[in-house]
């Protein structure tokens, strides 16, 4: 009887075992990994909102209390967002001009920024004038495209729930300093 001498390569048990021990490492890896991602996206977003909010607050202090806005482009009220967000995000800035002259001393504003798929994240976000950032439930699918068609959101918001953003998806949101 020969004891494995001239034997060359692994059996298939062996190799069995080895993919087993990859597969279950994937299995606790991945989810970290991705998890880790959706927490710099969240990081990402909040930097992005709090700088956004100190540029409109030194526009603001500039021009005596005022804050952007120029005519609408659209039926949809004034708006832009940026297209090119790595980190999966759209935002878009609404003004409203809340006396309704077409003069900007009386104006509001939000920010808002939605996640472009659940993947990149799962909370939506967004600052008003008084630095009150607000961020949504957890967002399944639909809620997300719903809040991404969006086109304005009440940017007088001293109660996010009965904004039209929650009326018009059924997203929730809360302040976003008291949980991630």
């Amino acid at each position: 009887m020969e004891s494995g001498k001239g034997r060359a390569g692994f059996t298939l048990i062996e190799l069995m075992i080895v993919v087993a021990i990859i597969a279950i490492i994937a299995a606790i890896a991945i989810p970290n990994i991705l998890d880790a991602r959706r927490e710099a996206n969240r990081s990402a977003v909040m930097q992005t909102l709090n700088a956004f909010f100190k540029a409109a607050l030194t526009y603001s202090l500039d021009r005596g209390g005022t804050y952007y806005w120029e005519s609408p482009a659209t039926d949809f009220g004034d708006y832009f967002h940026h297209k090119d967000i790595r980190f999966g995000y759209r935002f878009t800035y609404f003004s409203d001009d809340t006396n309704g002259d077409g003069d900007d001393e009386a104006l509001k504003y939000v920010y808002i920024a939605v996640p472009l798929s659940t993947s990149n994240g799962k909370r939506a976000y967004f600052v008003t004038e008084n630095h009150a950032m607000y961020m949504s439930s957890i967002l399944n699918g639909t809620q997300v495209e719903e809040l991404l068609s969006l086109a304005q959101a009440d940017v007088a918001l001293d109660n996010p729930d009965e904004s039209r953003i929650t009326k018009g998806t059924g997203v929730t949101w809360e302040t976003a300093s008291s949980k991630h």
